[in-house]
């Protein structure tokens, strides 16, 4: 049954036939469903189709602000993610989400710096039309990785995105993660960091700042609530997009190489002209085209409460 509804996304198969993932609060277990819509009228077709029940929450992870948050963090974090079509075939779907399946529980207090957190990139897929979903695979890495974003390429390749702390023992700091599946319907993957510096939202930022422990002072409430990436038509290529709080807490796009044949780097050093569009997309402001470096941005007037 249908509850309280959000994060709703859609993806348009390969036949014109459109699918929408959601989020659905219930009284128990929140989950992820998916509903077919008409591409006429956006009236359902069909559905919804329950995708998974999500482990998160407040008995799950720790709480800030009223916010669900990450270990020694403040920023929030839903278990927003997204549904994805494979082009080569029309019945194939993939929805991606981040949960705390595999993290150990907080303390009762809910502390974010008393809790060790392991959220995991969580995908499910269909191969038919929504109705059946797989049962749900999660990625093994160390600490937390959170803001998933998936798409499939040309060849029906699933190529998920995600911020992941892997990269810091401390699972404070945070890097960018391309992960490409091994073979069409594998759901299993191989991963290469493209971030080549981290970001750390814990401490020392100039944007929507607070302090909850003096041992990480000028904490970040606000990083986003998503990432996202997209498959560039004509081969296996993608373009990821990642935003970071670089040092002096400045939002900045992390510098990131190249993730494997034909992607695109993304706001480093001899960063090419066809990806200087993305970059001014995603709102950097370039200094110099053979950098392709972001202007820092003016001191804020106000920050979030």
């Amino acid at each position: 049954m249908v509850d309280d509804t959000f994060f709703s996304i859609p993806a348009v198969a390969a036949d014109g036939r459109i699918y929408v993932a959601f989020l659905n609060v219930t009284a128990s277990d929140d989950e992820y469903a998916v509903v077919e819509v008409s591409p006429q009228t956006g009236e359902k077709v069909a559905g919804p189709f329950t995708v998974a029940t999500l482990i998160d929450g407040s008995p799950n992870r720790p709480i800030a602000f009223v916010r669900q948050i990450y270990q020694d963090s403040i920023f929030r974090a839903a278990v927003l993610g997204n549904i994805t079509a494979d082009p080569t075939n029309p019945a194939h779907l993939a929805v991606i989400w981040p949960d705390m399946r595999n993290s150990p529980p907080p303390p009762q207090n809910l502390d974010p710096y008393s809790s060790i957190t392991n959220a995991d990139v969580i995908v499910s897929q269909s191969f038919d039309n929504g109705r059946t979903w797989s049962t749900p695979v999660a990625f093994a890495l160390g600490g937390d990785q959170f803001m998933p974003w998936g798409t499939y390429d040309d060849n029906g390749i699933l190529r998920i995105g995600f911020y992941d702390r892997q990269y810091d023992v401390a699972n404070d700091k945070y890097g960018y993660t391309l992960a490409t599946e091994t073979a069409p319907g594998a759901l299993t993957f191989t991963t290469k960091q493209l971030t080549t510096a981290l970001s750390d939202p814990t401490a020392g930022n100039r944007w929507f700042a607070r302090t909850l422990n003096q041992l990480f002072p000028f904490a970040t409430l606000f990083i986003g609530d998503y990432s996202t990436i997209a498959a560039v038509p004509g081969g296996a290529r993608v373009l990821p997009r990642a935003l970071g709080a670089g040092r002096g807490g400045h939002p900045r796009v992390p510098r990131l190489s190249a993730g494997g044949a034909g992607d695109c780097a993304v706001g480093g050093h001899g960063v090419t002209e066809k990806c200087l569009a993305l970059f001014r997309h995603l709102g950097g402001r370039v200094s110099s085209p053979a950098s392709c470096r972001p202007t820092p941005p003016p001191a804020p007037h106000a920050t979030l409460p």
